[in-house]
């Protein structure tokens, strides 16, 4: 159904080549930028300019991976004599904190010389300086470059909210009695102890939070669920199975854009983001000027407004200091850009210590097993 799946953000408990298809290993010489890269995250089209930017020569191999999380198994397979090691891989920011405490990818040294590196809005870069651990500190290395980001949005039955002649656009409105019974949201602790704690006016990523106040608010949410998934809630919605989900908008763009049955909003009091981002494998080769100038275009005003658009994810470089280019975005869908005051009350999901993992999945289990 979906192309981009909701298990990505599962782990928050704790094909044929592109059209470009490029050199292979089987003994060839190996190009000359190997990319790894989630299928679509960046349209082929944009994919051929950046070939042709760069000239007759020897091929350039990109290899699209259907799932996200496929992309850290693969890290996590890469061996120092692997052949082919990609220059660069996405990798979704859910996973960046355990890549490096695992030691599958290294700092990327030469991205803060990049002019584009200084136009990236402060909140990008802290995101992708790390220490050691992978918690984020702002002296730290930079371990990522990230080139595209997407909402944990509300998604509804047209047909359904006119029969209830409401719609939704509170993180409340899953708490409506008129609900019960026709809500699905995502499978995880994480997410979903994150909403209730943001319904709370509190911030997603609280390592300890108040269970007295948590807990009676999960178990009416929990009385709300039709049932809980991460990547089969769509088609409900369609056959008014259900009225209402959460979801990802990477999941639910294409489907409004085309089908008139669904909407979906982001609510003003904020949400949950995620990135997606490039990473460099531990053993990669030694960054040569075609590895970086693949960052560089990527990051380019016109790439990023179009990478947005085309792929329905929105690029960090996307500026309000170019409202033709929010104009457009804009056009193509309010919810790729949804203001710059519900995005500064928006948050990622943040790493958390072990023992603040352990207290959410205690609650989740508790109030799952109860209800």
């Amino acid at each position: 159904m979906t192309r981009y799946h909701l298990t990505r953000r599962e782990f928050l408990w704790g094909s044929a080549a592109l059209a470009l298809q490029l050199a292979g290993c089987g003994g060839q010489e190996r190009s000359p930028l190997v990319v790894s890269l989630l299928e679509n995250s960046v349209p082929t089209e944009l994919i051929q300019e950046f070939t042709r930017r760069m000239g007759r020569g020897p091929k350039l191999d990109f290899e699209p991976i259907e799932q996200l999380q496929d992309t850290f198994r693969r890290l996590q397979e890469l061996e120092a004599n692997s052949p082919n090691i990609p220059d660069w891989m996405t990798l979704g920011d859910a996973w960046l904190a355990a890549a490096i405490q695992q030691d599958l990818i290294r700092p990327i040294a030469d991205l803060e010389a990049l002019d584009a590196w200084a136009q990236l809005p402060p909140q990008w870069q802290a995101l992708v300086r790390r220490d050691r651990q992978g918690a984020p500190q702002p002296e730290g290395d930079i371990w990522a470059a990230p080139y595209r980001w997407g909402s944990l949005v509300l998604v509804y039955s047209v047909s359904a909210m006119e029969k209830l002649n409401w719609v939704p656009s509170q993180w409340e409105d899953l708490w409506r009695p008129e609900l019960q019974g026709r809500i699905s949201v995502p499978d995880s602790a994480r997410v979903v102890i994150g909403l209730v704690l943001k319904q709370l006016g509190e911030s997603a990523n609280q390592v300890s939070f108040d269970a007295a106040a948590v807990e009676p608010r999960l178990a009416e949410l929990h009385q709300q669920m039709r049932f809980y998934s991460s990547d089969a809630y769509l088609e409900p919605l369609l056959r008014d199975d259900t009225w209402l989900a959460v979801g990802w908008s990477t999941d639910v763009l294409p489907f409004t854009q085309r089908d008139r049955r669904l909407k979906a909003v982001i609510p003003d009091a904020g949400t949950l983001l995620f990135a997606d981002l490039w990473v460099q494998p531990r053993n990669a080769p030694t960054p040569g000027a075609m590895s970086m100038e693949w960052i560089e275009f990527c990051w380019q005003p016109d790439i990023a407004e179009r990478i947005t658009t085309l792929s329905l994810s929105t690029s960090p470089q996307l500026q309000p200091s170019d409202p033709d280019a929010i104009a457009s975005v804009v056009d193509t869908s309010p919810l790729l850009w949804p203001g710059e005051a519900v995005l500064e009350r928006s948050e990622w999901l943040a790493p958390l210590p072990e023992e603040a993992i352990a207290a959410y999945r205690d609650l989740w289990l508790r109030v799952r097993q109860t209800g």
